[in-house]
Formats: structure tokens, C-alpha cells, sequence
């Protein structure tokens, strides 16, 4: 990434708005963490069922493959 050193401003990104660093809030951050930690034990879980627990919700083993396959900051 390009930086410009203009007027009283150091370090100002240039650039389109999508490729500046997003600006999150320790709380919002703290909440994405905590977003991520859940995917990752949810996916694990799913791992564990029975063939009969995964009928009763309507998935299969290959459902349950590519759910795992996901990064855990993908939904």
C-alpha cells in the first residue's frame, strides 16, 4: 500500500476506500473474535454426530465435509 505524507496528517492511506485498514472498535473486535471461536467449536461438533443426529437436521456427511473445509472467518 502507497502512503502520502501530506499537511499535518502522517501516514494518510491513498487509495480507494477498500483498501484502507477498516477501523473496528475493541468491542466489535472482541465480537468477531467470539464469532470465529463459535464457527470453529460449531464445526468441530458437527463432526462428532451420528449418521441419525445429521438426518434429523437434514445434512449429510458430505454437507458436514465441505462445512469443515470452510475457514473459520467464512459463514
Amino acid at each position: 500500500m502507497s502512503r502520502t505524507h501530506s499537511g499535518t496528517e502522517f501516514g494518510q492511506f491513498s487509495g480507494p476506500a477498500s483498501a484502507r485498514p477498516a477501523k473496528l472498535s475493541l468491542s466489535a473486535l472482541w465480537s468477531l473474535l467470539m464469532n470465529w471461536q463459535q464457527r470453529i467449536s460449531d464445526r468441530e461438533h458437527l463432526t462428532r454426530l451420528t449418521d441419525r443426529e445429521l438426518a434429523d437436521v437434514g445434512l449429510t456427511r458430505a454437507d458436514i465435509s465441505a462445512e469443515i473445509r470452510k475457514p473459520f472467518w467464512h459463514a
